[in-house]
């Protein structure tokens, strides 16, 4: 009975955790405590818990959307209701807005994927976009304040995202 009780007072703090990180926006769990620290937890969010391949994605009808490096020459684009939701109001995307970008070679097959995740005071200078690149696997490249991906996407005209328009247009004018 007495190695019952450290066993029930984790599996409490775990489940307070886990409540703690949902996101009243959907009801979906957005780590929003530490990004910089928890982009395993970012990853299995978007791939086992809220899996970015039941988002909507900006592909359309077409299966590939041309790409540019460093994403590779094809792409496909998802995004959660956060953002989804975001894309005809204002000028910048709501909190909790998540994008994925699965990035494809020329022979069009998957590499990897990058991940951008809107969290308020995380990175003001970045547009606070928590960036990660993830291989097809699952090991993670990069993540946090990414200074060659905020580099880029600042030349988009909406909220450093470029939403199939190479030219930094975005989605929403």
């Amino acid at each position: 009975m007495g190695a019952r009780i450290p066993g029930i007072i984790l599996a409490a703090f775990l489940l307070c955790a886990a409540v703690s990180e949902i996101d009243a926006m959907g009801g979906r769990g957005v780590p929003q405590a530490t990004p910089d620290k928890d982009a395993r937890g970012l990853l299995h969010l978007v791939t086992v818990t809220d899996p970015y391949t039941r988002w909507k994605s900006l592909s359309g009808d077409k299966e590939f959307q041309a790409g540019t490096k460093p994403h590779g020459p094809f792409v496909v684009i998802y995004l959660n209701d956060a953002a989804f939701r975001s894309l005809g109001q204002g000028k910048e995307m709501a909190r909790g807005s998540i994008c994925v970008i699965e990035n494809y070679n020329e022979e069009k097959v998957l590499t990897g994927f990058g991940v951008m995740h809107k969290v308020p005071g995380f990175n003001p200078d970045g547009g606070n976009w928590y960036w990660m690149r993830s291989t097809r696997d699952g090991k993670i490249e990069f993540f946090g304040r990414v200074e060659a991906c905020i580099d880029c996407h600042r030349k988009a005209k909406t909220d450093f995202m470029f939403l199939g328009d190479k030219k930094g247009e975005g989605a929403r004018n």
